[in-house]
């Protein structure tokens, strides 16, 4: 298969993977803070469960992001390093991004003709 297939496969499967973990995540803070207000606090409003739902669902979804990010990083790194393209690279390994970054900035050095640098400094000559 080529670059651009496996980065499609892979792209593909890591967002149905990325789905899923949010979705655990968010079941799981639901479930517990269900049991903590039930429970332990013997909440009985309704609206007070509803807002922190709405939170367990926002605190998934963000912890699920991060996780995530960290899973592809590990994966790409492990098994995938050399079959994605540059762009899925870059974006979840950092070292990669620094080393693209400063090979980028090579090629856009240039060069100044001498009538517009400024003099030198020859003060103590």
């Amino acid at each position: 298969m080529t670059k651009r297939q496996y980065t499609f496969w892979f792209t593909f499967v890591s967002s149905i993977a990325n789905i899923i973990i949010s979705g655990l995540i968010m079941a799981a803070l639901i479930l517990l803070s269900t049991l903590l207000m039930n429970k332990v606090f013997h909440i009985q409003n309704g609206s007070a469960y509803m807002a922190v739902w709405m939170v367990c669902f926002i605190a998934g979804i963000i912890l699920g992001m991060l996780i995530f990010s960290k899973l592809c990083a590990l994966v790409i790194d492990r098994w995938f390093f050399d079959k994605l393209d540059d762009s899925i690279l870059g974006k979840y390994l950092p070292s990669h991004r620094k080393d693209r970054g400063e090979r980028q900035a090579e090629k856009t050095k240039t060069n100044m003709p001498s009538s517009v640098l400024p003099p030198e400094d020859t003060f103590g000559e």
